[in-house]
């Protein structure tokens, strides 16, 4: 960053309870912002469980403290600000004993109180730095330097901290460490010395790259058991297992504590899908069965639990899930099944004395009339108008343009209606970013990428009528489907039955016929199309 920079060592190798942080800094200038110096943290838990360390506040008057977790160890100990100057050198060095007591020094003498951190709560106590977790960070800045730092495991006395100030660090210069080369040595250096200028001059020439976060890689560890769930409470190392309730199979995956992560995703994997697990051929079958009927036969399709309910057809789920199985998981078996049945090939009409006894269809007298999903809408114009871009894979599409907002890291999306092609592929490849929703998707409870949802809500509200109206992708449509039928054939008549055939796949009645004709020729061909794009025949399945 241009601000400053955090480099770090390994983990330390053992556990470190009291001790003592002490650094020289040399300074260029006074820092503006606050700086954290020299820490030592736990990587475990939410940000770090724990960490110390020397930091330094920023503005006008400049003070030394103890940085904390949500500052529960952190006071403002009275000390006088700081004073150096550029081209000074400040000891700095914090101690921590066993009775939770915190004390600062600079330059050998206390700085300020003593103090005890709030007490009441566990993350004000002496904290544990644990080996094989916590490492120790320091931040490189352009104002102020770390010369030499120490970690001490236990803690200072007064005077040996005024004599270590005092006793001060080796201080060499560059020119002092090329006096002590010997010949060849030195050769070496001034090699590399010109290679690292033509190389910072080659970089200087380049266009500065654009920042990118990525992840810090490291070992997989074992995990243990956490008393109380306390990650500075760490117990006996634990195995791989799945969930010992499966009377079918064995909870143990058969690996070693310290397997690596592919194993042990892929043991787990092999371990759901077992043919001896029913839960998860149940559950893939009965979520199958929800997409083709709006409802699975356990209503939720997340919970199997004792909050999903009760399956309508226990017989019928059981049967599903054995047909499943039994074709090794072919889920194309598995629509074919379904979408054969008696069942689903019911008629949507409504009959009153079954109605009576069963308001929900939970028995599935009939087919429950369901909207499409906002996606399957989209794609259907898409395809209705002759415009869908049928490519497969590859990198999504952007429905937006980037801007820079107000500076900062901040971004501004603006969604935009494109006629390139790219634009008119599938909605699953649509990339989605939540501060540039598409309006047409929302109003017809597309939820949000960031939500979880197993199961969508279908509401019918006056706003999805006004995007289906006015929103721009819909109109844009609508005048590409009016175009495709202008092209298959100028007559009116063989426009209306090709609408017809292409959004309901039936032929107009006879009345259908007629008032579209004399629509299509007091308002024009779009106008039908739009209207078409509009009705419930074209937005739900019976």
């Amino acid at each position: 960053g241009k601000d400053n920079a955090i480099t770090a060592t390994p983990t330390i190798t053992k556990d470190i309870r009291e001790k003592t942080l002490e650094a020289w800094i040399g300074f260029r200038k006074a820092p503006e912002k606050s700086v954290t110096l020299f820490e030592i943290r736990n990587q475990s838990g939410y940000r770090g469980a724990s960490l110390d360390g020397i930091q330094l506040t920023g503005g006008k008057k400049p003070k030394w403290q103890n940085p904390s977790i949500g500052n529960f160890r952190t006071e403002d100990v009275g000390g006088d600000p700081e004073s150096a100057q550029p081209g000074d050198r400040v000891q700095i060095a914090i101690v921590y004993t066993a009775d939770d007591r915190i004390q600062i020094y600079r330059n050998g003498q206390p700085y300020g109180k003593a103090y005890l951190p709030e007490q009441g709560t566990p993350a004000a106590k002496l904290q544990a730095f644990l080996a094989s977790d916590a490492i120790v960070r320091f931040t490189v800045s352009p104002d102020v330097v770390i010369e030499e730092a120490r970690l001490y495991d236990r803690p200072l006395q007064a005077a040996d901290v005024k004599a270590s100030f005092e006793a001060g660090i080796a201080n060499f210069t560059a020119a002092d460490l090329e006096t002590r080369l010997n010949p060849q040595a030195l050769g070496q250096l001034r090699e590399y010395q010109a290679e690292l200028a033509a190389l910072q001059k080659q970089l200087s020439a380049e266009p500065a790259p654009p920042p990118a976060w990525i992840p810090s890689v490291r070992p997989t560890e074992p995990t243990r058991l956490l008393i109380r769930g306390d990650v500075n409470r760490k117990a006996d190392i634990v195995t791989p297992g799945g969930m010992s309730g499966l009377r079918t199979l064995p909870a143990d995956l058969g690996l070693p504590a310290d397997a690596p992560d592919a194993a042990k995703r892929r043991a787990f994997a092999d371990w759901v899908t077992h043919p001896d697990n029913p839960l998860f051929w149940r559950v893939a079958a009965n979520r199958v069965w929800h997409y083709h009927f709006g409802s699975g036969l356990v209503e939720n399709p997340n919970d199997f639990g004792y909050n999903g309910g009760q399956p309508s057809h226990p017989e019928l789920l059981d049967e599903l899930a054995v047909a499943f199985r039994a074709s090794g998981g072919s889920l194309k078996s598995l629509h074919r099944m379904i979408l054969l049945s008696d069942t689903y090939r019911q008629s949507a009409k409504h009959r009153p004395e079954a109605a009576t006894k069963d308001a929900g269809n939970r028995l599935l007298w009939r087919y429950s009339p369901a909207r499409v999903q906002g996606e399957v809408a989209r794609d259907t114009m898409l395809a209705v108008s002759g415009s869908l871009h049928r490519e497969m894979y590859g990198p999504s599409f952007r429905p937006f343009t980037i801007g820079t907002g107000g500076g900062g890291s901040y971004k501004e999306y603006k969604p935009t209606l494109s006629e390139e092609p790219a634009q008119q592929r599938r909605t699953i490849y649509r990339m989605n970013v939540v501060t540039a929703g598409d309006a047409l998707l929302e109003s017809m409870d597309c939820p949000l990428p960031a939500v979880k949802m197993p199961k969508r809500s279908a509401t019918t509200t006056a706003l999805q009528a006004l995007s289906l109206m006015n929103n721009g992708f819909v109109q844009q449509q609508a005048r590409r489907f009016a175009v495709r039928l202008a092209q298959d054939s100028p007559d009116p008549a063989v426009q209306v039955r090709r609408a017809f055939l292409l959004a309901y796949q039936r032929e107009p009645a006879a009345w259908e016929l007629q008032q579209a004709r004399d629509l299509v020729a007091h308002h024009g061909l779009e106008t039908l199309c739009w209207g078409i794009l509009n009705t419930s025949e074209f937005l739900y399945v019976e």
